[in-house]
């Protein structure tokens, strides 16, 4: 390389010469002209020079050598995030090692100036920070590498994953949804590259409980994943979670089961992904009463969690929510007890937390906390997780809406109708907003400002409610269903009251 920058460096300069002292033939009418192009063709002479002589100096080859080598060890360290749901923390070990290549990396950059280490470096750099939960320093470095390679698909996953990490949840949206559209123009319709695109974002648009549509798109990742065979069948937790929403356990179950033996053999026995396919089968068995069988899979998936997160993690304190689930629902409250105490313990710990992982451990454990009497600390976790979203700026989240809700039943409950009202309003506004007007969603936030508003003698306020809430099941659910049958029911009751 050095030899190349040297033969420049002489055709330059011989061109320079050449302007400045053209042959007669030519005349003079080239001077003036030559004498410009002579100075940047001096210019470009000491450049080549320079260049030639950084790459001919061996203390630079020896430096380029070592951050070459340095930057090896950091994409072993912290290779690039690929699964974006279920991200192993760095082990202590790892966190040394990644903050000492990285002064490595520091140091040896300031001795080669102008010297970029490649893009896969600076992406498991990115992926070390969100490793560290560093997700603002991760946003930052990944906008910056966004400028010159807008297209790039780890890129645009990684942005969607910290602005998801971040509550940001519109925004992790559409850059999940861009990534589909790039692997589609880059591979075409049916690469098995624009499955796993398809996958990711239907995950996430499983995250927001809009299954309607995550379940379209898992459909399309079945069928390109078909034409493909051999590929790993990344669609077959995303079908299991489709199915076990709409209530289909049945088919759900071996789905599942399938998925935990496809993480073991993959992963490793004790691997995170693998608690959270034994958390997901475990619900499936507690939801079908099947209590006893589900118990060892929460204290497996409790036990491989404490050892990959540590025992304070939000992922713990979730981990411990399904198991005091199980453990009442099947009437065992006094071995529920040690474990709704240690619950209450690491949700205290992490109060100070505003992560979106800590919010999502909360919204399953505050309610948890009011179905078995503890109201003043469920109390405290709504209003801490009401906070986190407030503050993230997701004003129409649905789990907000379904917080401000759940702790509306809590202050009803505990007689203080007034703040009750408010939440109710707010959370049936929100529906409305990312549901619509016809939504059964929309339909149960209906009845239960109606049943606040009947248990406060405002009768016709109360009717109004309960009147929308059966036009939306009749309409959606049809007028034998059950939920039909309860709306009709309460408007018909309170009618007769009122005419009492």
């Amino acid at each position: 390389m050095s030899v190349i920058f040297l033969a420049l460096g002489v055709l330059f300069g011989i061109f320079g010469l050449f302007f400045k002292y053209p042959p007669n033939s030519l005349g003079n009418k080239l001077s003036p002209k030559g004498k410009i192009v002579a100075r940047y063709s001096g210019a470009a002479v000491l450049i080549c020079g320079f260049l030639a002589y950084i790459l001919e100096d061996p203390k630079t080859n020896q430096t380029i050598n070592k951050i070459e080598n340095i930057e090896i060890n950091i994409q072993i360290n912290s290779p690039i995030i690929e699964n974006y749901f279920v991200i192993p923390p760095f082990t202590k070990q790892q966190l040394d090692k990644q903050a000492q290549l990285e002064r490595e990396l520091e140091e040896a950059l300031k001795k080669v100036p102008g010297y970029e280490p490649s893009l896969k470096t600076q992406l498991s750099l990115v992926s070390a920070k969100i490793r560290e939960d560093k997700f603002q320093e991760a946003k930052s470095m990944l906008e910056v590498l966004q400028i010159e390679n807008e297209n790039d698909q780890n890129i645009v996953a990684l942005l969607g994953l910290v602005h998801l990490k971040l509550a940001e949840n519109t925004i992790a949206e559409q850059y999940f949804q861009r990534r589909v559209e790039i692997t589609e123009a880059k591979y075409g319709e049916d690469h098995i590259n624009v499955a796993k695109s398809l996958n990711n974002l239907a995950t996430v648009l499983i995250l927001f409980n809009r299954f309607d549509e995550a379940e379209k798109l898992t459909q399309r990742a079945i069928e390109i994943e078909e034409k493909n065979p051999g590929e790993y069948p990344l669609s077959v937790h995303n079908r299991a979670m489709l199915l076990y929403h709409s209530h289909r356990f049945d088919d759900a179950e071996p789905l599942f089961r399938q998925e935990i033996e496809i993480h073991e053999n993959n992963l490793g026995a004790n691997d995170p992904l693998v608690a959270a396919s034994l958390s997901s089968l475990a619900a499936l068995l507690s939801r079908t009463d099947r209590f006893n069988e589900g118990e060892p899979y929460l204290h497996r998936a409790l036990k491989i969690n404490e050892n990959s997160f540590g025992v304070s993690h939000p992922k713990v304190l979730s981990d411990l929510t399904r198991l005091v689930s199980l453990l009442v629902r099947d009437g065992r409250h006094i071995e529920a007890k040690p474990y709704i105490v240690r619950a209450i313990e690491i949700a205290d710990f992490n109060l100070g937390v505003d992560s979106p992982e800590f919010a999502s451990s909360l919204y399953d454990f505050a309610p948890l906390l009011t179905e078995i009497g503890r109201h003043t600390e469920a109390e405290r976790f709504f209003r801490r997780l009401i906070e986190i979203l407030d503050k993230n700026h997701e004003a129409e989240d649905t789990i907000l809406a379904a917080s401000r809700s759940n702790l509306a039943l809590l202050l009803k409950e505990t007689g203080r109708h007034s703040e009750a009202e408010q939440h109710f309003n707010h959370s049936l506004e929100i529906f409305k907003k990312i549901h619509g007007a016809e939504h059964l969603t929309t339909a149960k936030a209906h009845s239960n400002l109606a049943v606040l508003l009947r248990d406060t003698n405002r009768h016709s306020e109360a009717a109004a409610h309960f009147r929308r809430a059966l036009e939306i099941f009749e309409k959606t659910l049809g007028a034998d269903h059950r939920e039909t049958e309860l709306a009709r029911s309460n408007l018909q009751e309170l009618v007769y009251d009122s005419e009492d």
